[in-house]
């Protein structure tokens, strides 16, 4: 074994509120220790773009923005891999179009900076990673991330725990699911182990 930790960026899409957190994961202790997280709102991303507005549809703008807040990010965070959730279908064919979009700005983003592809997580394999139930709503995911003995969130004057959102600790779901996962059979297929 050539590395005993690695660095997820792991993202809960979404135009209005895009969740996202950087795990580092030990592997030889199988802790997940959250470094950073967040939560992106189109409408911050829209704030430094008003003559655009005029131009362009919000969500368009908000795409292009999210786009290069995570490129500086990226290079920023120096993730091993990025762990996006998989968009899924909502009852409005709308707001399945809005996530496809935004994972697709996610994944040009990550080939623009790591030369990569991204790791999409199925949404109640990221509930079940972490609550044990696919099923498990916004409540049941927090406080699962917040009494696993395996999970620890840094934080500090930027990141208060108190300060999480739910897209965040979506985030940290898809994260784990991905390390249970995916990681050791991408490691193995890397010959990494």
């Amino acid at each position: 074994m050539t590395n005993l930790t690695y660095r997820i960026l792991s993202i809960d899409p979404g135009l209005a509120n895009c969740g996202y957190s950087l795990i580092e994961y030990d592997f030889s202790s199988n802790k997940k220790h959250v470094l950073r997280f967040g939560t992106i709102t189109g409408k911050s991303l829209l704030k430094n773009q008003k003559e655009m507005q005029d131009r362009f549809e919000k969500r368009h703008i908000i795409v292009w923005e999210l786009e290069l807040l995570l490129i500086e990010m990226i290079t920023d965070m120096k993730p091993d891999f990025v762990a996006v959730e998989e968009p899924f279908a909502h009852l409005y064919i709308q707001a399945y179009a809005a996530l496809v979009i935004v994972v697709q700005s996610v994944r040009t983003a990550v080939r623009k900076t790591l030369g990569t592809d991204i790791y999409l997580i199925a949404p109640k394999e990221a509930k079940k990673a972490i609550s044990q139930d696919g099923t498990s709503g916004k409540g049941a995911v927090e406080d699962a991330i917040l009494n696993n003995p395996l999970i620890t969130i840094k934080t500090n004057k930027q990141n208060k725990i108190e300060e999480i959102t739910e897209h965040a600790y979506d985030s940290i779901a898809v994260g784990v699911a991905f390390i249970q996962n995916q990681l050791l059979s991408i490691l193995a297929s890397r010959k990494l182990l």
